[in-house]
Order: structure tokens, then sequence, then C-alpha cells
């Protein structure tokens, strides 16, 4: 209940674009460690577990626990990053350890809180985040928003709708869907492999 009364008042406090800024996404209660966790190994499991300590840029165009150019781009938008920053082209675990937590997360709960309109738990806001931060804003807001999606109080669509943005046969992308399902409903349980 804690929980829901608290997404309540974020929701009211944070109704408008100009109320999310970095100052007042330091203010939200920390995302779960061990839910970040799970999320770094379906990034970069090799990374995540420390079995490598420095990662150069991928033949995706990602590095560390999947930094994008796409993310740099939104950690800007956000002020979580200076205009004119470069892409990095290589880095160490600690590295991208810093950058998941400091850039990553906050850049995506940022956009989490300005996109959805209706109140969210912490595990809601979460797996949102998580979702936003692997499929773009653009997946999160047709996600989200259009008759009977959650903006429009149907918590159950996005349920049954994420699937659909991991359309693929891909077993690592499925599991990561199921994960951040699991996460949205409230589960303390990770999919088996």
């Amino acid at each position: 209940m804690t929980l829901l009364l608290f997404g309540v008042f974020c929701w009211a406090k944070c109704s408008s674009a100009q109320d999310i800024t970095p100052e007042f996404i330091k203010t939200r209660p920390p995302l779960s460690p061990e839910l970040t966790f799970e999320l770094k190994k379906y990034e970069h499991f090799e990374l995540a577990v420390g079995e490598v300590t420095e990662v150069k840029i991928s033949s995706s165009n990602d590095i560390g626990y999947g930094i994008t150019r796409d993310e740099v781009k939104d950690a800007i938008e956000q002020g979580f990053l200076k205009p004119g920053y470069k892409f990095p082209k290589r880095m160490t675990k600690a590295e991208a350890d810093h950058w998941f937590k400091e850039i990553t997360l906050p850049t995506y709960r940022a956009i989490v809180l300005e996109t959805v309109k209706v109140p969210l738990t912490l595990e809601q806001e979460t797996a949102l985040t998580f979702f936003a931060q692997n499929r773009g804003s653009g997946s999160l807001k047709k996600l989200v928003t259009g008759k009977d999606r959650l903006n429009s109080g149907n918590y159950q669509s996005v349920v049954k709708l994420m699937p659909r943005y991991y359309n693929t046969n891909n077993k690592g992308l499925r599991l990561r869907c199921e994960f951040q399902i699991y996460v949205f409903l409230g589960e303390q349980i990770t999919p088996k492999s």
C-alpha cells in the first residue's frame, strides 16, 4: 500500500515535464539493486558478473550495458549528460557500472515519469524503465498511450502488449520481456532460463 500511495503522490507532483529534472530523479526511492543486477546481466552477462573487466564498442554499436548513441542523445535531452558528449569507444567495468547507475537508469526513469500519466508502484516504474532502456522512448510511448492502454488506466495492457515489442525468436529477449512483466506485476521471482 505504501508504494501505491507514493506512486499517487509522485504522479500528482510530476505530471508536467518541467518537473522531471535530474535533481528530482535523485529524490526518488532507489530501484532495487537485485533487479538492476538482473537487467545488467541481460545487457552484458560477462561484464555484469565480472568475467570481463573492459569492453570495446560492439558490432551493433553499443558498449557497456547496452549504451547506444540513442541513449546518449536521450541522456543529453533529459539533462544527465552535457551537449557535445562523445560516445565512448571503450569502457571498464567500473565505468560501465557507474554509467548504468548514474546515466542509464535515471535517464529512462525520467522518460517513464514524463510519459506515463497514471500512478505507478515502484515495481511498475522499474519495469517500464527497463523496457524504455531496451526498446526506446518511442516504444514506451506506443506501449502506454492510446485507447485502452496504461495512460487510460488499463494496467493489464502492459502485460498483454509488452511481448509484442520483443517479437523475436531470440531466447534472451524473450526472457528479458518475461522478467520485465514479472517486475511490473510485483513478482519477486525471475524467469527460468
